[in-house]
């Protein structure tokens, strides 16, 4: 069974969710910084808020030089800001899609989703092709926030990457700001799709048609059928529910010659009585009779 308490200061396993609690106790009152995945997480999250409360007399896990670069904002930041942002980074951990802060993956799309928390509510940024894109997205939005929130800014990237742009991120309106990301993501989409054209043109080519056997889109051709001549009936009508081919009734018609002949020599010698047909004319129909009591004229 895993240890109930932790090697660093300030954390503990919550056994039902198997995750490691950061929490810090100021005023006589106990305030949970989030559950993390690893130990190494909740140590960190209790030594910012270490720092965040005691300044450079903060007893942490790590050595203080490792938050040397956070050591300012983490003073200026409040307490109920600083635990928000704790805990939200330890829930994100859980089911988060990305590396960064306020990103994540649509997975239906394949894009990337930037959003942050502005005055309670969840300002959407876009969506992006790239990560990286997204929390720059995330960082210009958090630059703006501040100046206009006051607190402090909290990047994914290093915040001197945004040197040159921290004037307008600060001056700008919010309208002012959706429209600089979205030119910098149209910018950023034309320059990946101009390398991909130069991918696609820098690879060898068959024209179409070029008949040369080797690679390139191929062309087949198909001449239509020539329609093939009705053989015309050689035999009787077809009657309305089917047909017979010629062949099989003109093989019909010669097996009933002799029987007819036979047929007209039995009755012109007084033999029984059958149908009389001359060369050349239409049997009966189906289901059609014919009076054969009639003798044949003697003469």
């Amino acid at each position: 069974m895993p240890p109930k308490s932790s090697k660093f200061r300030g954390v503990t396993l919550f056994r039902p969710t198997k995750k490691w609690r950061a929490q810090i106790s100021a005023a006589g009152k106990t305030t949970s910084l989030g559950d993390h995945d690893t130990e190494e997480e909740a140590a960190r999250a209790f030594d910012r808020a270490a720092i965040n409360k005691a300044g450079a007399a903060a007893q942490t896990n790590y050595p203080l030089r490792e938050y040397a670069g956070e050591m300012d904002a983490l003073r200026r930041v409040s307490v109920s800001e600083l635990v928000a942002t704790l805990r939200a980074k330890a829930r994100r951990h859980g089911t988060q899609t990305s590396q960064y802060r306020g990103v994540s993956l649509l997975k239906q799309t394949g894009k990337w989703h930037g959003q942050i928390n502005v005055g309670g509510k969840q300002l959407h940024l876009g969506f992006f092709a790239t990560e990286e894109l997204a929390a720059r997205a995330y960082d210009r939005a958090a630059i703006h926030k501040a100046s206009m929130e006051g607190g402090v800014v909290v990047t994914n990237l290093d915040i001197s990457v945004y040197e040159s742009e921290m004037a307008t991120l600060k001056t700008a309106t919010r309208a002012e700001l959706l429209a600089l990301i979205a030119d910098e993501k149209k910018n950023e989409n034309g320059a990946a799709s101009k390398a991909a054209r130069a991918a696609r043109t820098s690879g060898s080519h068959v024209p179409s048609g070029s008949g040369s056997g080797r690679g390139g889109d191929t062309t087949t051709t198909t001449k239509p059928a020539k329609p093939t001549a009705k053989r015309p009936s050689l035999g009787y009508a077809a009657d309305a529910y089917g047909s017979r081919s010629g062949s099989e009734e003109d093989a019909d018609a010669r097996s009933a010659r002799p029987s007819i002949e036979t047929g007209a020599r039995d009755v012109a010698s007084g033999g029984s009585s059958r149908e009389t047909t001359t060369r050349g004319e239409s049997p009966p129909s189906e289901g059609t009779t014919r009076d054969l009591t009639r003798e044949p004229d003697s003469s």
